[in-house]
């Protein structure tokens, strides 16, 4: 419960119950298989600062495996994480703090860690109307380390198989724009592995066009 609705897991999706309506959440994210893919009933979630914290058996989705997820009542999204071994949780809501109990039965605060996980996001591909290159790019984050790096894929203009192009764990250091290698494509995706908060991504066809965006 919280915000005044009820949510739940069902065989369908997340689903939001309010005096006057009811919303599946993920209807555009999952389809049925999918959903029951994630196994909804493993599902025990927790309502912290607008977001459901859920945790699930684990699954594996492109050779990644996941524990839960959260999804942001603010913002709409839908963050799948890895925090395993919680077996129960407790909202504080006079202390504005979310405690779970974790594999080793200790009770511990929901981001309160002192190192931040490493996030991956990747982009809906992107369908040009014709082959394009892009020669630069730039990437505009709250800090810089050795966790943020960024990959750039397209779609070969000669096969239907998307490869790898331009970046392959790239790390950023700074938000100085850097030149890709040379390559054309028709569909393009990118990347990002973060660690901090990234407030902007560029892809362009030579330096000007990111120096006037």
């Amino acid at each position: 419960s919280m915000g005044g609705a009820v949510l739940y897991a069902s065989p369908d999706g997340l689903m939001l119950l309010t005096p006057g309506n009811s919303k599946n959440l993920t209807e555009a994210i999952f389809d049925r298989d999918d959903w029951q893919a994630l196994g909804p009933t493993t599902i025990h979630a927790y309502g912290h600062d607008n977001k459901y914290v859920a945790f699930h058996a684990a699954v594996t989705l492109g050779g990644v495996s996941y524990t839960g997820f959260v999804y942001d009542f603010s913002s709409g999204q839908f963050i799948r994480h890895n925090v395993s071994g919680i077996t129960a949780g407790y909202a504080d809501l006079r202390n504005d703090q979310l405690y779970l109990v974790n594999a080793s039965k200790q009770v511990v605060a929901w981001g309160a860690g002192t190192t931040n996980l490493t996030g991956k996001w990747r982009s809906k591909i992107y369908a040009l109307p014709q082959v394009t290159g892009f020669s630069c790019a730039q990437v505009e984050a709250e800090a810089y380390d050795a966790g943020l790096k960024c990959r750039l894929y397209r779609t070969d203009p000669g096969a239907r198989a998307q490869h790898a192009t331009s970046l392959s764990n790239e790390v950023l250091t700074s938000r100085a724009p850097f030149r890709l290698e040379a390559k054309q494509g028709r569909d393009w995706e990118v990347e990002l592995d973060v660690t901090q908060e990234v407030f902007n991504l560029c892809i362009a066809q030579s330096m000007d066009e990111i120096a006037t965006a």
